[in-house]
């Protein structure tokens, strides 16, 4: 159960349960706007998917297999959101509603990887973790608190007490960095 953005943990150990309730912490906001944004009209409480995505999360025994926790965590949400996209056609099918194809209501997520979609997917990850872990530790800051987090410019600037057009500059270059590195 979900309250107040921390998730009741049991069966974890305490190193596993701060972690997770860490990434619940920072990202369940960033996840829920990723979902909202490609599954408009699809009858989806991208909130809910997350939590239930954390959920099934913290009923593991331990995450020591786990090399990328954050991808770990996308996958499960990804994961959670076609089962729930099945679920809703069902649904639709049962009661005798039109089913729209939910594809197109939830772009970009597909209903089957593939393992080499899964070792892309893990690739190109690492290349992009690899050119942040490279940036300058304020750029690096600066553009995951932007593109992640949500802040605004303004309030990056404010935070860090420098110019809005600083933190648009870094902003900027950290994402062609990015860019660079998702096109090689």
């Amino acid at each position: 159960m979900v309250v107040a953005n921390r998730i009741r943990l049991s069966g974890l150990s305490s190193q596993d349960r701060s972690l997770l309730e860490q990434l619940y912490r920072v990202h369940s906001r960033t996840l829920a706007r990723y979902i909202a944004s490609r599954c408009q009209g699809a009858g989806i409480d991208p909130e809910d998917i997350v939590q239930m995505a954390f959920m099934r999360l913290a009923s593991m025994a331990d995450f020591s297999h786990v090399e990328n926790m954050l991808g770990y965590v996308a996958w499960a949400v990804r994961n959670t959101l076609n089962d729930q996209l099945r679920h809703v056609q069902a649904q639709r099918r049962t009661l005798g509603e039109p089913i729209s194809d939910l594809s197109n209501d939830c772009q970009d997520l597909p209903y089957h990887s593939t393992p080499e979609d899964i070792l892309s997917a893990q690739e190109t990850l690492n290349r992009v973790e690899t050119v942040l872990a490279r940036m300058p530790a304020r750029r690096r800051q600066l553009f995951l608190a932007y593109r992640l987090d949500g802040q605004t410019v303004r309030n990056l600037a404010l935070q860090y007490g420098i110019p809005r057009s600083t933190v648009g500059d870094h902003v900027a270059t950290a994402t062609r960095a990015c860019q660079k590195a998702l096109q090689s």
